[in-house]
């Protein structure tokens, strides 16, 4: 087999496999949110989006830092801000992508804002962030606005840009 063939069954196989994991995703959240196919990026603008959003946060200055080295002080920390954040602010659209830690990658999946913080605790397990494996990000398709904790080993860090307070 020549090594352009191998290259292209990799491709496939790489394209079905990422498939798969979108669709578990899918069977996990359809009883939660609404969401499909449809709620995904194509895997390339995907990547290029999750880059895009590192560099966003890198230059971000408007960081509040909380909580402790206590994960499960930290989890109630940030659900409980988080909640009274949503209560606080005005998205200036209905809809968000919430980021999800799957299989190494993450996926960009555009929701329903208002379904975000009505299942909070459940979006954020399934999303592994109060598993301690990934940050909680939302964020819209322009990056035009954020919300975010990140997880650092001494604390969490909250910051939030493009947001009207009400």
């Amino acid at each position: 087999m020549s090594n352009m063939n191998k290259s292209r069954i990799e491709i496939l196989k790489m394209k079905a496999k990422r498939k798969a994991s979108r669709k578990e995703l899918i069977d996990e959240l359809t009883n939660i949110v609404t969401i499909s196919m449809d709620s995904f990026m194509d895997a390339e603008s995907n990547d290029l989006f999750c880059k895009e959003l590192f560099n966003t946060l890198e230059q971000n200055s408007n960081i509040k830092n909380f909580g402790s080295t206590d994960y499960e002080e930290n989890r109630r920390l940030s659900i409980a801000l988080l909640k009274e954040t949503a209560k606080t602010i005005q998205f200036p659209v209905n809809q968000g992508r919430l980021f999800f830690s799957k299989g190494g990658k993450f996926e960009a999946v555009k929701l329903n804002i208002a379904e975000v913080f009505d299942n909070l605790e459940e979006l954020s397990t399934i999303s592994r962030f109060l598993t301690g494996y990934a940050d909680f990000i939302l964020v819209g398709d322009d990056l035009e606005y954020g919300v975010c904790i990140e997880r650092t080993e001494y604390h969490y860090e909250f910051s939030m840009w493009g947001i009207t307070k009400i």
